[in-house]
């Protein structure tokens, strides 16, 4: 199983996050864009957001071509919104693009691809909370290469030599405080913690957490009291207390298992705006698992059965209002969405889930909501 995982890994490179005018949108109101890599067909969608129906409409011009590479892994949004970034794992490289803030359309930043040092087997780009640095998990020379950004221009710089962690690290999450960047590490089943210096951006790892079992992306509750990951081996999902001063991550106080038993490969978490509702997706299983949750303690309980999705379930992305969730199945190459019931936290499949258009092999939904000058 967990080789068959490893190929699929090595192949998509993909991590361990919308259309049409939405005439309706006053002056002042948000415009919330979706946008979407997808991998296989090497390109990004944007799409508009309607947040009453939870459909995705494509803006014109999606999707785009991602031109300077031919596999596009994983993207990131500025915190400014202005500017988005994906990662080329075949090229090695950053592409970088403009977001025009009323259309939804992206355009290459000058210069871009942006290269780094070391930075091989690039999959899954993260931005700190402060939007200075971004950094990339290289799963395939066991580092993590780092950028400085230009936050008018958008244009990154290479900050040098890239730093060590572990074996084959794949995901990159933020603590809420922004003080302590954590990357999983698919070949050694560890934690790394990381702290940034935020004038240089150089990062520092310490002893890593071992959590016994491969995690590939797993996520903060909105206290930062909490990390909770997936576990692909026993098919589980772990809740672990986390000190917000010195990030040191403590014992799982919570354990519980996923829909589809051992080997069912649980991959993303995905928290729910409330952080009354968590939910990670299956990938052999094909499913998405709901939990309560409750943020005092970290215990997760069941709200129901795991609820089908479709083939290759990666990860999973939760609309900024909580009322939907969607699911990206690579395999299928569709986008599975779901109504979630505000006081159950139970998931129900839309009418018009599945949705296709979508590309080849999609990976990861990025929400972003534009805020929009009145007038």
């Amino acid at each position: 199983m967990i080789k068959l995982l490893v190929t699929i890994l090595l192949t998509l490179v993909l991590l361990a996050q919308i259309r049409c005018t939405d005439a309706g949108s006053a002056p002042g109101t948000p415009i919330i864009f979706g946008f979407l890599a997808s991998y296989g067909s090497n390109q990004i969608s944007v799409f508009r957001f309607n947040q009453t129906t939870g459909v995705l409409t494509h803006v014109p011009g999606s999707p785009f071509t991602n031109a300077a590479a031919t596999a596009t892994s994983a993207i990131v949004i500025h915190p400014n919104g202005r500017f988005l970034y994906a990662a080329n794992s075949v090229e090695n490289t950053i592409s970088g693009y403009n977001i025009n803030a009323q259309t939804g359309e992206i355009t290459p930043l000058p210069n871009s691809p942006f290269s780094g040092t070391t930075c091989t087997g690039n999959v899954l780009p993260t931005i700190d909370p402060s939007g200075q640095f971004l950094y990339v998990q290289n799963f395939g020379t066991t580092t993590i290469c780092g950028f400085s950004i230009n936050a008018t221009t958008g244009v990154l710089t290479s900050l040098g030599a890239a730093t060590a962690a572990g074996t084959q690290p794949f995901g990159g999450i933020w603590h809420p405080n922004g003080n302590f960047y954590y990357s999983t590490d698919f070949g050694s089943n560890n934690i790394y913690i990381n702290t940034i210096n935020q004038t240089s951006g150089s990062v520092t790892n310490t002893v890593p957490f071992n959590t016994g079992d491969v995690s590939i992306l797993g996520a903060f509750d909105l206290t930062g009291r909490f990390l909770i990951l997936p576990l692909a081996v026993t098919g589980n999902y772990s809740v672990y207390p986390v000190n917000p001063t010195t990030g040191a991550i403590s014992a799982a106080v919570s354990t519980i298992a996923g829909g589809g038993g051992g080997g069912s490969s649980p991959d993303c978490i995905a928290v729910h705006p409330s952080n009354r509702f968590i939910y990670g997706s299956e990938f052999n299983a094909a499913l998405i698992d709901a939990f309560s949750f409750n943020s005092s303690t970290g215990t997760l309980t069941s709200v129901g059965a795991a609820v089908a999705a479709a083939a290759g379930t990666r990860s999973i992305t939760i609309d900024p209002y909580g009322k939907f969730i969607y699911a990206m199945n690579e395999t299928a190459n569709n986008i599975t969405i779901y109504s979630i019931n505000q006081t159950t936290g139970v998931i129900t499949p839309t009418s018009f889930s599945p949705m296709t258009g979508v590309g080849t092999t999609p990976q990861q939904l990025i929400f972003y909501r534009m805020p929009q000058p009145r007038p």
